[in-house]
């Protein structure tokens, strides 16, 4: 039989000087063949998918101490280069590169700078052969802190306390704030009106220092409850969120 249509999937090939040939044969084994006039294109339209997995809110990193930032690429014909860049105003700018590296890979050795914020977020961008792009961002923000001092003209503290959670009511996110007098575990549970956990906003060790940490969890509109606890020391606050 002679068929004079066949539906090709392009592969993931660019090129910009492309021929198709057709070769035909009979039963007899002689055959005959074309190509195209002229060449055509294969082009890559399609952007690298990235996705972020470590900072992804909620940390509270200290400055020159080493995290590992980690994410995962992935593209149809490969990645090219990625940049890291890092925001401390949630995401309005971007103004720092992080590490620029040719090739692929999944994670980076990050020796934290002397940047203190608690609006930070990462963004990976990853570039393939074409110059498409792809990015992602932490979901939420993280905080660096120097040496767990916060907003406090370097004074430690000389007791540990739950200062504040504000704004309360809030709409988007609210701003925990704490101080530490001797290195301790803490945790902070977000439970809802009935009781029920939600989410863990921090689970962690933190030496002596003034904290605040973003509340950015996204829950629905409704009267919560955080639950702190510093090594022995234990807080519950209401928090009401709106919409």
């Amino acid at each position: 039989a002679s068929e004079t249509l066949y539906e090709w999937t392009v592969p993931p090939t660019p090129s910009t000087i492309c021929l198709m040939k057709v070769t035909a044969f009979d039963a007899e084994l002689n055959f005959a063949e074309d190509e195209s006039d002229s060449v055509f294109e294969i082009r890559d339209d399609s952007p690298p998918q990235i996705t972020v997995f470590v900072p992804n809110g909620g940390e509270v990193w200290i400055t020159n101490d080493v995290h590992d930032i980690e994410w995962q690429s992935i593209d149809d014909v490969g990645i090219d280069s990625i940049n890291i860049t890092l925001s401390l105003d949630a995401g309005s700018t971007y103004p720092f590169l992080v590490a620029h590296i040719d090739g692929n890979d999944s994670i980076f050795q990050w020796t934290i700078p002397d940047t203190a914020s608690t609006e930070c977020l990462i963004k990976v961008e990853g570039y393939d052969g074409a110059e498409n792009i792809g990015w992602d961002e932490s979901d939420s923000l993280f905080t660096i802190a120097l040496t767990g001092i916060q907003d406090a003209d370097e004074v430690l503290p000389i007791i540990t306390k739950l200062q504040s959670i504000s704004p309360n009511p809030f709409y988007h996110y609210a701003r925990i704030r704490f101080q530490i007098a001797d290195p301790a575990p803490v945790s902070i549970r977000l439970y809802d009106a009935g009781g029920r956990f939600v989410a863990a906003v921090v689970e962690g060790h933190y030496l002596p220092g003034y904290y605040t940490i973003p509340l950015n969890k996204p829950v629905a509109s409704g009267v919560y409850f955080i639950k702190m606890a510093i090594g022995e020391k234990n807080w519950t606050q209401k928090l009401i969120k709106i919409q």
